[in-house]
């Protein structure tokens, strides 16, 4: 991934995770784990994560990436967000997870 991809999926992200604790989206009481965090790979799709996650995430965002920048295609950003305001955001591109952060994980 060039430099460049990294930083927008990197910005992204940060606004994510600044969105998804502002709008508190809680996962109906269960806490994200730092293990399940490590247990997200490049390549999943999205219902992999919820799966590992334990829920559906809130979609932050979406765009159609400029063809020839980013590899083309779709970019969604996803949140996670538990009770003690941990959050994880997790970018998808084509469906396939590309970059993922985390807030606050233990």
């Amino acid at each position: 991934m060039h430099n460049t991809t990294r930083l927008a999926a990197f910005a992204f992200a940060i606004l994510a995770i600044y969105l998804a604790a502002r709008c508190g989206d809680l996962l109906g009481g269960k806490k994200i784990t730092k293990a399940e965090y490590d247990s997200l790979r490049e390549g999943m799709t999205y219902a992999e994560v919820a799966k590992i996650l334990g829920s559906e995430g809130t979609e932050v965002t979406s765009s159609a990436a400029v063809p020839g920048r980013l590899g083309g295609g779709t970019i969604k950003i996803y949140s996670w967000t538990s009770p003690d305001s941990a959050s994880v955001s997790v970018t998808f591109q084509n469906g396939k997870l590309m970059s993922k952060s985390h807030f606050g994980l233990q």
